[in-house]
């Protein structure tokens, strides 16, 4: 199927790293994010449960550096590896030049979640909220983490429509708290969409 124009985010998770990558700052409202000014491209590869096929993610892995996209944020990640996802970031990375960052993962154990743990990819885990030299206890950890960024209680955006119960909206403003290495991540991406336009 070709990609459609729909950004409709069915679960907040993509909204909430988008905020944290470029939320727009300056305008007194809510928050500002990492590369404010950024150009986003959402490309959504999982159903509102978060589940999806290593299929999909690749295609939109290719669709987002064929697009242009410099910088490929993937807040996901699964146990097992993908010959096809793999090659999809191989291609993303050598073919276009993309940089590349994933999440570690949240289950808290040694081992790097895929695609985070493949070579090309800037693998981030999360630090803790008290001590930024300590790893928040869910983040994943191993020998493939490359860096790791602030992921306990951050704050950024939700769709208004989500404000409903399924997240926590102060006030009935569209932003919201959440804890994870997507958000981790996200931050890592937005500084190397720094880099990258300057």
């Amino acid at each position: 199927a070709s990609p459609s124009n729909q950004v409709t985010d069915s679960s907040g998770h993509g909204t909430f790293v988008a905020g944290i990558i470029g939320a727009t700052g300056s305008n007194g409202m809510g928050v500002i994010g990492g590369a404010p000014g950024v150009t986003l491209l959402p490309v959504e590869v999982l159903d509102c449960t978060g589940a999806g096929t290593t299929a999909d993610a690749a295609a939109g892995i290719l669709y987002a550096a064929r697009m242009g996209a410099q910088v490929i944020n993937l807040s996901f990640g699964g146990a097992e590896p993908s010959m096809t996802l793999q090659e999809a970031i191989v291609t993303a990375t050598g073919t276009f030049g993309a940089v590349v960052v994933a999440a570690s993962g949240n289950q808290g154990t040694r081992g790097v979640t895929y695609p985070a743990r493949y070579r090309q990819v800037i693998a981030v885990g999360a630090s803790d909220r008290n001590s930024p030299d300590a790893r928040a206890s869910f983040s994943n950890w191993g020998p493939e983490v490359d860096v790791v960024a602030p992921g306990v209680d951050l704050v950024s955006t939700v769709p208004q429509a989500l404000c409903d119960g399924r997240w926590s909206c102060p006030a009935g403003q569209p932003y919201s708290l959440a804890s994870g290495t997507s958000f981790a991540a996200a931050q890592v991406a937005a500084l190397a969409a720094l880099i990258r336009s300057h």
